[in-house]
């Protein structure tokens, strides 16, 4: 009874496993849905019998391999006030188990990420402020990893003033971009990274007038 059991779990777990993959491939390859075309796919993968319940995953692994399912959609219709409770589901999973973090930071961080964009999106500034200063104190132990996470906290709130045309707050935050990153020794991931930084500062020093 045992092994059936265990079997059947795997056999669950690569069930779900699969249907996570293939929603990434689709988000992976649109993007956003650009076409009719694009969310049939993926509405495909959702009306799958094993996303209609959460209950019927059987493992945890499985079950975070559900709530992927279900951000992605949300994710590639921008439907954010739709996405919140999966991505507010999976973080609480993720934190409720320390180990998994620290085995796979990514992971996390992306949700985490996620939900800053997302709270943004509704409105809920104040707890995306509160999400924002998680993911900044967030410790990842590579160096790659922690370039990325510092990068992508800092411009997310960079972004949101610059899109509030909050000028001066821009330029704080560009300053604290700087700062911390020549006090931790942290270089820009990749040129495209460092071509938005320069043109984001240079969007928030015209704005202020200097």
């Amino acid at each position: 009874r045992q092994a059936a059991d265990l079997i059947e779990k795997q056999r669950l777990l690569n069930e779900y496993k699969y249907l996570s993959v293939r929603s990434l491939e689709i988000v992976k390859r649109a993007g956003v849905a650009r076409s009719p075309a694009d969310m049939e796919e993926l509405d495909k993968v959702l009306a799958h019998p094993l996303l209609a319940d959460e209950r019927l995953t059987g493992s945890v692994s499985a079950l975070l391999f559900f709530y992927d399912c279900h951000i992605f959609y949300c994710f590639s219709d921008r439907q954010y006030a739709r996405m919140l409770p999966w991505l507010e589901k999976i973080l609480r999973l993720l934190e409720s188990i320390p180990e998994v973090i620290r085995r796979y930071p990514t992971r996390y961080s992306d949700m985490l990420y996620n939900y800053v964009n997302c709270l943004a999106n509704v409105g809920r500034y104040k707890e995306m402020f509160a999400a924002l200063q998680k993911l900044k104190r967030l410790p990842i132990s590579s160096d790659m990893l922690a370039a990325r996470n510092f990068y992508s906290a800092y411009f997310l709130e960079l972004e949101f003033y610059l899109k509030c045309a909050e000028f001066g707050k821009a330029v704080r935050t560009v300053r604290q971009i700087e700062e911390g990153a020549a006090q931790q020794g942290i270089p820009f991931p990749n040129k495209e990274v460092e071509s938005l930084f320069y043109g984001d500062s240079a969007r928030a020093y015209f704005g202020i007038g200097d």
